[in-house]
């Protein structure tokens, strides 16, 4: 009897594998809904779950209201997969990443934000607009009365505690360390 149960969970594992292989290759061609139901089958395999991850934070909105550990797994995974370029692209995402305070590694420049979506900086700015919104990566300045906006900085992930921001207004790039 006990040869027979070993038999069924090699073929248990093997079969685990092919479906985690099958569902990377779908995810990889951005087949998400036919790698969300293979990943969902076998969670608890290798990275399903991070996968699963992911995919939500594609798909999903209001991602900043996710519960603290959710959030902190998903910035763990920067050099996971495209994580670093979900979080760059999502709008609640980046705001997540940024909170706190980013400085130049001479000090001089920095980028502050906050959990209330405060921003302050001393990068070269323009004035423009009533607010600020992230669109792709790029923080731009909004003006309500005629929905007209213009870039100030564009954001690139270098790691989880570094970025680039490239200044619209003097056509430079400055790379930030968190603070």
């Amino acid at each position: 009897f006990a040869d027979d149960y070993e038999d069924s969970r090699q073929l248990q594992s093997e079969l685990k594998r092919i479906i985690y292989d099958m569902a990377i290759e779908y995810y990889h061609n951005w087949g998400e809904d036919e790698a969300g139901k293979l990943f969902s089958v076998i969670e608890d395999y290798e990275a399903s779950s991070d996968y699963l991850l992911l995919m939500a934070a594609r798909r999903e909105t209001f991602i900043r209201f996710w519960p603290k550990e959710r959030l902190e797994r998903l910035m763990q995974l920067f050099y996971f997969e495209d994580t670093a370029d979900i979080i760059q692209n999502n709008s609640e995402l980046i705001a997540v990443f940024l909170t706190g305070t980013w400085r130049s590694g001479d000090g001089y420049y920095y980028f502050t934000m906050t959990r209330e979506d405060r921003t302050s900086y001393n990068l070269p700015w323009f004035d423009f607009g009533d607010y600020y919104r992230f669109n792709n990566g790029v923080y731009e300045l909004y003006r309500e009365s005629d929905g007209a906006s213009q870039p100030l900085f564009e954001f690139t992930l270098l790691s989880p505690d570094s970025i680039n921001v490239y200044c619209y207004q003097n056509g430079r790039t400055y790379t930030l360390y968190r603070g």
